[in-house]
């Protein structure tokens, strides 16, 4: 399983559909309104994931930017030795609508979106880091045929409280193939055949192309909401689709 998980108990820092056009920047379904809070906190575990299993990884060096400057780190931080990390970002009055990019040497890179800009404190914040070899090894069980050039993103669909089942996940403009895992035994893997997420929710969307990019999902029984991030080539971005 390669994904990264977010989880937050407290939801008041969902935010409003809103009306954008689709480049008014990288988040077309949520705005992005003021907030009172000094400074907001991000917290949650790095771990290596490969086809044996996770493990925590110490090392891991995490960065928040803001969608609108790549180029200005907001705050840094390192893993611990349990592979644990707590980053503060100060608001400067504005919510943070902008994203977590973790590296290691040995690692591809990887950027974690939250589903909507940030309010207040979030935990849970799991950053998933995988070795070149997995990278590859995720499209060959997948029959993704990830090329290079094009990003891979891995996503988690959620209640709001726990992953769910038969959600089908597709994005604009369209990544393909769109896969998702599937029990084998006693663990689940990446399937070629499965049509929806399984009770892991997981969703990975192979040769997405490279900048603005919006993940959506569909399910029977809730309404699901989209929002925007942006694929790098050739690296790992990972999210959540919430309510």
């Amino acid at each position: 399983v390669v994904v990264a998980a977010c989880g937050n108990d407290n939801k008041d820092g969902v935010l409003p559909k809103v009306d954008a056009s689709a480049d008014s920047f990288i988040d077309p379904y949520r705005d992005a309104p003021p907030t009172s809070t000094i400074e907001v906190t991000v917290s949650g575990r790095a771990s290596e994931q490969s086809v044996s299993g996770s493990m925590p990884l110490t090392g891991v060096v995490i960065t928040a930017y803001r969608n609108a400057d790549d180029a200005t780190p907001l705050a840094m931080t390192t893993t611990n030795g349990n592979g644990d990390y707590t980053i503060t970002i100060q608001t400067m009055g504005e919510s943070i609508d902008g994203y977590l990019k973790a590296t290691r040497t040995g690692y591809v890179d990887t950027y974690l979106y939250p589903p909507y800009a940030l309010t207040m404190d979030f935990s849970n914040a799991s950053i998933i880091m995988v070795k070149p070899g997995t990278f590859d090894a995720l499209s060959t069980l997948a029959q993704g045929n990830q090329q290079a050039g094009n990003g891979l993103v891995a996503l988690v669909v959620t209640d709001g409280t726990a992953p769910i089942s038969g959600a089908v996940v597709t994005s604009t403009p369209t990544a393909t193939p769109v896969r998702y895992n599937q029990q084998s035994g006693t663990v689940s893997f990446p399937s070629s055949t499965a049509t929806s997420t399984y009770t892991d929710g997981i969703a990975y969307l192979f040769n997405a192309p490279p900048g603005l990019l919006t993940v959506s999902a569909t399910h029977p029984s809730m309404t699901l909401a989209s929002h925007g991030l942006k694929v790098r080539a050739d690296v790992l971005t990972t999210t959540v689709i919430v309510p």
